[in-house]
């Protein structure tokens, strides 16, 4: 039962991207707010909302990183659903130390790249 409430909400809220355009709404990233930089996660929102809509390039504008991890996220989802009505368990395989270490560093490396401004990186802030 509590693969089928993730599935619903997952799927809720792909709809919710889908249907509704995030732009212009009011920031709810609290490192944001409080530094007035993005985090790894600025613009994924809306990222979402332009993927669902098949525009790649507008989902890239507002968060590369997440475009590049979201077929990740989405194949986990699909196999918490897919589990959930009665689908094979699939064995996750386990995340080594030096991964972890890689996506934290790909992460910190995007989030401060994104903030410097510059060419040709100014592409990557939300604020571009």
């Amino acid at each position: 039962m509590p693969g089928v409430l993730a599935g619903a909400v997952v799927g809720a809220g792909c709809l919710a991207s889908a249907l509704v355009d995030p732009s212009g709404g009011p920031v709810l990233c609290p490192f944001r707010a409080a530094t007035g930089l993005d985090c790894p996660l600025c613009g994924a929102t809306r990222a979402a909302h332009h993927l669902f809509r098949g525009d790649v390039i507008g989902a890239l504008g507002d968060n590369a990183l997440f475009v590049l991890v979201a077929p990740i996220l989405l194949i986990g989802a699909f196999l918490v659903v897919r589990r959930a009505f009665g689908g094979p368990a699939v064995r996750v395989p386990r995340v080594s130390r030096r991964a972890a270490i890689v996506a934290l560093t790909v992460a910190v490396v995007f989030t401060v790249v994104r903030n410097l401004g510059v060419a040709p990186f100014d592409w990557l802030s939300t604020t571009a």
